[in-house]
């Protein structure tokens, strides 16, 4: 009878450890990171006197991230508001992006931010940035 119950005990310790690791694996599953679409950096402008260059990479997860990149050798990029000066167009409005970074000096970097969804932006979408030097301008698409 012993050799009956410490088999039983021994199957319950095997069950109980099978049904952690499920767990634990679930938990993990379920805590990654929502995957990010990502697009082709588009460019605009160059590096030349009293011109800035313009690069913007979208990633799509949960929002619209878009990496931006400003530089310039002349031009004074804290005069520029991006929350002021950007849009984007999608197949079914335009918005103006819920954060973006604060441009300094001839070099900026960080991410504009847009409250939108995957679905509104599988037929393409358009990021304009208006007033920045050389070009009235600016027009990033992706399609």
């Amino acid at each position: 009878m012993k050799k009956k119950n410490s088999l039983v005990k021994t199957d319950h310790k095997i069950l109980l450890g099978l049904g952690i690791i499920l767990i634990l694996g679930l938990g993990f599953i379920l805590i990654q990171p929502a995957k990010q679409q990502s697009f082709i950096t588009v460019g605009t402008g160059t590096t030349e006197e009293g011109d800035v260059r313009i690069e913007l990479t979208p990633a799509i997860s949960d929002t619209l991230e878009v990496s931006i990149a400003a530089n310039t050798h002349s031009v004074d990029l804290s005069k520029y508001d991006l929350m002021e000066i950007t849009t984007l167009q999608t197949s079914q409005r335009t918005l103006a992006p819920t954060s973006a970074p604060t441009l300094s000096g001839h070099h900026a970097t960080g991410k504009l931010v847009f409250e939108t969804n995957k679905k509104e932006l599988e037929k393409g979408f358009t990021i304009t940035i208006r007033g920045i030097p050389a070009t009235g301008e600016r027009e990033f698409k992706w399609l």
